[in-house]
């Protein structure tokens, strides 16, 4: 799923154009913040298919400018929000990051458990400037690399 490509996100996300994003284009936003709860507007949201009922990871191919602008907001279907926070790329350098399990000690990547069939996946801004190049979801637990292809093998989704 490449955001970049979409011409439906909502404001205030607006589509930017970098030669080093997936496909020339991500999305970001600006001046915003929604740091305490999701808000109630401005989405960009995805459909996907899974092909087996099982356990899935989020990624994201992302890049932040510091440590105060680094998260969205996520969720799968309409399950709760998850807060997509503590990336680590930075400005100039687009890295793929999971989506992470606050609930768990350490804050491994957090697992959907998703049935076969179509799955909505929706992003919300949490802290502007943040951007979002491309999303893969996956059962595979090694991570992508480049622009996603797999660093491991195939797990067939």
């Amino acid at each position: 799923m490449e955001p970049g490509f979409r011409d439906d996100v909502e404001r205030p996300w607006v589509v930017e154009e970098s030669p080093n994003a997936s496909g020339g284009k991500y999305i970001t936003t600006r001046g915003v913040d929604a740091g305490g709860e999701p808000p109630s507007e401005g989405y960009a949201t995805y459909e996907f298919d899974v092909e087996r009922a099982g356990e899935y990871e989020v990624r994201g191919r992302v890049q932040v400018p510091d440590s105060e602008s680094d998260s969205f907001w996520l969720r799968v279907d309409d399950r709760e929000w998850v807060r997509w926070d503590r990336m680590r790329s930075r400005r100039g350098s687009w890295e793929w990051e999971s989506v992470p399990d606050h609930d768990r000690d350490g804050a491994p990547p957090k697992r959907f458990n998703l049935d076969a069939g179509t799955h909505t996946l929706t992003v919300a801004f949490r802290e502007d400037d943040a951007a979002l190049d491309k999303l893969v979801v996956t059962s595979n637990r090694d991570p992508p690399v480049l622009f996603g292809e797999s660093a491991g093998k195939s797990t067939g989704e």
